[in-house]
């Protein structure tokens, strides 16, 4: 484990979600919690956004073994949010895993995606009304595919849900 690389692709401020697993192994071996502490908001942009690259196991600290206080709540909050906008989890290029399928779009989903949801939901109401099949928006299930195979089939990424994916960009 410990001469296992981690490699964080800045290009597009991201890392693997294996990468990010090796992170968090890497973290539960650490004796100490942040518990309620957290940078302040002035901190997270000048010192810890200013420079990703070198604080990005510590941010990932903070977030996974601390905890919200009614003292740093607004902090936290803050943290996450300019964490998860600027620096986001990629796929594995050959990681096989499940993805929805919009025909009506050509974009893919993941598991869980608010747009498969509410696709979903509106099928039903539609068929709850009997409305022409025809209208309804086709979403399957492919198990076990990559994304360079949705890819190369013409499928492009959902914003929503692979917005870490430099492809829906």
């Amino acid at each position: 484990m410990e001469n296992e690389k981690i490699t964080i692709i800045e290009e597009y401020g991201r890392m693997t979600f294996g990468d990010y697993d090796k992170l968090l192994a890497i973290i539960d071996k650490c004796p100490f919690s942040a518990n309620e502490y957290c940078p302040s908001a002035e901190e997270t942009v000048s010192i810890l956004m200013a420079d990703l690259k070198n604080y990005t196991l510590f941010i990932i600290w903070i977030l996974e073994t601390g905890y919200e206080t009614a003292e740093n709540a607004y902090d936290r909050l803050f943290l996450s949010k300019e964490f998860n906008r600027k620096f986001s989890l990629a796929f594995e290029e050959d990681a096989p895993q499940d993805f929805y399928l919009s025909e009506s779009t050509k974009k893919f989903h993941l598991p869980g995606c608010e747009n498969v949801k509410r696709i979903m939901l509106k099928n039903e109401k539609m068929k709850r009304r009997r409305m022409e099949k025809n209208k309804w928006k086709s979403m399957t299930v492919r198990r076990n595919v990559t994304r360079q195979e949705l890819l190369a089939k013409g499928y492009i990424p959902c914003r929503a849900c692979c917005k870490g994916d430099h492809w829906a960009e």
